[in-house]
């Protein structure tokens, strides 16, 4: 039953909206927010599994679960904070899986499996702040040639019967960055 004293914990993926809709259903009960967000896999790390809390629940969350092994991170007061930080993580952790099965199936497709991993396996071997600056700067200053190259592998991808959905999202990119 919850009640003042109570910690009421979401572990669920969701908007930062519906955190805090759900904090404000769990409000009038007394009771604290923590919206928690799971940072690793489970099944892998159990109880170790990395979480980012916020709330007016999740300090408590933290001192609830820190001492039986999860690690938790306050990262702000308001509920929505840690679903924010997760979902913008997984722009990137789901994105770039998404680019290697496009990639990986287009090389299969095109007999250059063992191609296009060692191009994928370079280009993470180079990652740093400086790669990332140079796809951001890069993209803007060259937006209407890639965009042109985009089109083609797109057009490639589609020759070769392998959905081409990121590469046609990337042209949709560089043709927004065009002056």
């Amino acid at each position: 039953m919850l009640g003042p004293g109570r910690v009421f914990a979401d572990l669920n993926t969701g908007s930062p909206e519906l955190k805090a809709e759900l904090a404000r259903i769990v409000a009038p009960t007394g009771a604290g927010f923590a919206d928690v967000a799971l940072m690793a896999p489970v099944p892998a790390n159990g109880i170790a599994t990395p979480a980012l809390a916020s709330g007016d629940g999740a300090a408590r969350f933290a001192e609830l679960l820190g001492p039986l092994g999860m690690p938790v991170e306050v990262v702000g007061g308001a509920p929505g904070d840690a679903a924010e930080r997760k979902l913008l993580r997984s722009i990137i952790w789901k994105g770039l899986a998404a680019v290697v099965l496009e990639a990986t199936a287009a090389g299969e497709a095109a007999g250059r499996a063992a191609f296009v991993r060692e191009q994928l396996l370079a280009v993470l071997e180079e990652a740093d702040e400086a790669l990332v600056e140079r796809m951001l700067t890069g993209s803007r200053t060259h937006a209407t040639r890639r965009t042109h190259e985009m089109e083609a592998v797109g057009a490639m991808l589609r020759d070769l019967g392998v959905p081409s959905w990121m590469s046609d999202g990337s042209a949709e990119w560089l043709r927004s960055l065009r002056p």
